[in-house]
């Protein structure tokens, strides 16, 4: 039950990834997904660019709390919310 539920977890922090990308039109990429039960979603030195440009965000990494239910129903709803190192340049 673990195991369906850690890849259930890698499968949204990937939508997640892929859903903020399509809505701002922005490049957002990561080195590393990961999910942990109670539902939180890990991401390692992410970065977001508009596309042909460089990087105009950097994060060290952002742990974030969600509810599963609701983003199965197509709602993204955050409970907690941390982000590490993160650098804005600013054109």
């Amino acid at each position: 039950m673990e195991l369906a539920a850690r890849q259930l977890g890698h499968l949204a922090a990937a939508l997640c990834l892929a859903r903020v990308s399509k809505a701002s039109g922005w490049e957002l990429t990561c080195d590393k997904l990961g999910f942990s039960l109670p539902f939180q979603l890990h991401w390692e030195n992410v970065s977001l660019k508009k596309p042909g440009s460089q990087d105009a965000v950097t994060i060290k990494e952002i742990r974030l709390h969600i509810s599963l239910w609701r983003l199965l129903r197509g709602q993204l709803a955050i409970s907690d919310l941390a982000i590490a190192n993160p650098e804005i340049w600013l054109e």
